[in-house]
């Protein structure tokens, strides 16, 4: 029984950090509006299936936190550049988004175009590094997990069957 409540906790503790890093975004693109900044992490975090997502044990919870990650990142990226500490935690967190569930492929095109824009606006090196830092960490986690998953006895992505989704 204490490991399903530590599991719902850490579920719900997934569910506010998604609703802070929404709130964090919005600040970014428009740094003047705190209060619509704060706005938007209660709207998101008051939505009854967003709400019933994170209360429950479910790998939807995941893939929540790690995709508003993904975007807050990526925006904050594009807005000061792609350090190679933020490629590398853009990479990561992109790379362990497929592994929570299959949808997180969904982002990879989306986080290519923001990519690709950063380094059409900002031709320094050191954005260039933090966009080969970011496709590393993609590299690596996925590498590094297709080892690790035959200790958990779990398929290489979590689709049916361990295939590559689409």
């Amino acid at each position: 029984m204490s490991q399903v409540v530590a599991l719902r906790w850490t579920s719900a503790l997934m569910g506010a950090l998604t609703a802070v890093l929404a709130m964090l975004t919005v600040l970014e693109l428009l740094p003047r509006r705190r209060r619509l900044a704060i706005a938007a992490g209660v709207l998101l975090g008051f939505l009854p299936q967003f709400g019933f997502m994170s209360g429950a044990i479910n790998n939807d919870a995941a893939l929540n936190v790690l995709a508003a990650l993904v975007v807050y990142l990526t925006v904050r990226g594009l807005r000061r550049g792609f350090s190679p500490w933020l490629g590398l935690a853009l990479g990561v967190a992109l790379g362990l988004a497929p592994l929570m569930k299959g949808t997180g492929y969904a982002l990879y095109p989306c986080v290519a175009l923001g990519l690709a824009a950063g380094l059409v606006r900002n031709h320094t090196r050191r954005d260039l590094l933090g966009v080969l830092a970011a496709a590393a960490a993609v590299l690596a986690v996925y590498l590094g997990w297709g080892q690790l998953s035959g200790v958990f006895h779990r398929a290489t992505f979590a689709t049916p069957g361990g295939g590559t989704p689409g």
